[in-house]
């Protein structure tokens, strides 16, 4: 017949027996035949050196412990847990080891399990969600580790844990807030980190503090490692010599290996070894998954080719799976040498990731290549067609058939843009100056093309000069909108170019609202040239000047002296960016 006294008695001596041979760890408190509710007792952790004594000065921490014994066979290491005590914890503790001692068949067995205080959080709220009331929930349990170091650098883990995990902390883990990343933290020294993470692990939301700014850990969730795995870092090479830095994984739990290389570890090969086999290999898997732009893909399918066209040859069961893999990657090659030619006839970046197209991108996309090999048709003959990529705009002019991007040289070798003058005569203009607007988003805009617009054109005629300067006020606009500073210094070069063909009023103006932006500040020299303005019978003029001069409360008073309607018409000029905070 069973005595419980002793089997209880047994199981604690049996966790003494376990410590004894650690010089810094008294189980001394741990008390036999315990008549107290809860927990057992604790285990003390020391700080010690050489034959120092226990002391409270050297005392790192205590670990509450509970020991339960039995004589019965514990099956995949899973034991009951009373609810009542899992209550008990979670009011009364923060957190314990919880340690159950088989001896069936007289055979001692040592299992331990961590409770951390989210742990005894997630196993009640997962009991509360059960349908019928339990008494009991059973839980997985670990084998103590052979080296009882091993255990105690468990328990260091443990205590930090406890510490991030205290009552108030672990209730905001209730609370929605904004979330910076997800993190795992895991105390352990090196030689005993397999053993630490096999226990549990303990992830938090690292989330920042809006009063002091600081980040703070909020509980999130326990988890289970699966697996273990070594990393090597090497270099790999196919038979010309070109080389990819590549990862090995092998996993400690059957000793699969993992080959990792290219772009984001796109290709992966995978094989488990064969210790006792004339085979080495048991069976390799390859996969590839494409990931990166165009390029990446297409020197990612090239290199996995010529690293597998090598002398070895797989055996005859397998020849016509390896050469459908074969020709599989060669067809895709293929294609991505195909997709990068029409691209390039695009004048479309060969870096455009296709995983950040939507169905809609990819649709018009593949409906471009299409015309561009005659596949599809356009009606009418002569197209604009403006789309967006992966958040880049494009504008192409279709005629026939034939596809050109508008800021492209080629454009103007196809195309010429005029307008008519007041006598109705026309005048051939700049052809990169139709599109103004979001210029920050189109991969292929350049000053240098835009300027080299100017070469065939005349802008010494004051209607034309004007015509020009509504662009450099549009590209202001631009400018303050998205802060691209590429589109101000193309606003100032083409307004030196046309200034001396504008009215100087305006001229003045629109010289020193660039200079303000390109330094924040003005010269001696363009404040002086503002002053007479100041006086200017143009309303709008005068209001500008006394923005540009800084003279806040002439702004004021100009700006409540315009008809509402002039001030509708003011917000749409970039005067009025530099004017907005003094207004306000």
């Amino acid at each position: 017949m069973v005595n419980p006294k002793k089997t209880e008695e047994q199981a604690v001596n049996a966790i003494k027996f376990y410590f004894d041979a650690v010089d810094f760890v008294d189980t001394s408190k741990i008390a036999i035949n315990d008549k107290e509710p809860g927990l057992d007792g604790v285990i003390d952790v020391y700080s010690v050196k050489d034959s120092e004594q226990f002391s409270k000065s050297n005392l790192k921490f205590s670990m509450p412990v509970q020991v339960k014994g039995t004589t019965k066979k514990i099956t995949n290491n899973k034991h009951f847990v009373q609810v009542v005590d899992l209550s008990f914890y979670q009011k009364h503790s923060n957190g314990l080891v919880y340690f159950v001692v088989s001896t069936f068949n007289h055979e001692r067995r040592i299992l331990f399990r961590k409770l951390a205080p989210l742990d005894i959080k997630e196993i009640l709220e997962k009991i509360q969600l059960g349908k019928e009331t339990q008494k009991a929930k059973t839980l997985s349990f670990t084998m103590v580790p052979n080296d009882p170091k091993a255990l105690i650098n468990i328990f260091n883990d443990l205590h930090a844990q406890q510490e991030r995990q205290s009552r108030n902390v672990l209730d905001l883990s209730e609370i929605e807030c904004p979330t910076e990343e997800i993190v795992a933290k895991v105390t352990s020294r090196p030689k005993y980190l397999e053993d630490t993470i096999s226990s549990g692990v303990y992830f938090y939301r690292k989330s920042l503090d809006s009063v002091t700014g600081k980040n703070i850990l909020i509980p999130y969730s326990s988890g289970k490692v699966a697996d273990i795995f070594e990393l090597e870092s090497g270099v790999i090479s196919d038979r010309h010599g070109n080389s990819l830095t590549s990862k090995i994984y092998t996993s400690k739990k059957t000793g699969q290996k993992e080959l990792l290389f290219g772009y984001k570890d796109s290709i992966k090969i995978s094989w488990t070894p064969k210790q006792k086999s004339n085979v080495l290999l048991e069976k390799v898997q390859i996969h590839f998954t494409p990931r990166g732009d165009f390029s990446q893909r297409l020197a990612d399918v090239n290199f996995l080719l010529e690293y597998l066209r090598t002398p070895t040859k797989p055996t005859s069961k397998e020849v016509e799976k390896w050469n459908s893999f074969i020709d599989a990657l060669t067809q895709q090659e293929a294609r991505l040498r195909a997709i990068i030619e029409d691209l390039k006839v695009l004048n479309i970046p060969i870096s455009l990731n296709p995983d950040d197209l939507t169905n809609d991108e990819i649709k018009n996309l593949n409906n471009l290549q299409r015309v561009l090999h005659n596949e599809l048709f356009v009606k009418p003959l002569d197209q604009h067609v403006n789309i967006t990529l992966a958040g880049k705009k494009y504008d192409f002019f279709i005629h026939k058939n034939r596809i050109i991007n508008y800021f492209t040289p080629e454009f103007s070798k196809h195309y010429i843009m005029q307008i008519d003058d007041e006598k109705g005569d026309p005048t051939i203009i700049n052809p990169y100056i139709s599109i103004y607007e979001n210029l920050e988003q189109y991969p292929n805009f350049s000053i240098d093309l835009v300027i080299k617009g100017f070469e065939d054109t005349l802008y010494d005629n004051p209607e034309i000069a004007n015509y020009y300067n509504q662009y450099v006020l549009t590209l202001l606009l631009d400018f303050d909108r998205s802060g691209e500073a590429k589109i101000l210094f193309l606003a100032d070069i083409i307004l030196k170019k046309i200034e001396n063909n504008l009215p100087k009023e305006i001229a003045t103006i629109n010289s020193a609202q660039i200079k303000k932006r390109l330094s924040g500040t003005l010269g001696l020299s363009a404040l002086k040239s503002l002053i007479p303005l100041t006086d200017s019978k143009d309303q709008l003029i005068q209001f500008a000047s006394f923005v540009l001069l800084e003279q806040k409360e002439e702004v004021l008073k100009k700006w409540h002296n315009l008809s509402p309607d002039q001030q509708t018409k003011m917000k749409e000029w970039p005067i009025f960016y530099l004017a907005a905070p003094m207004i306000s």
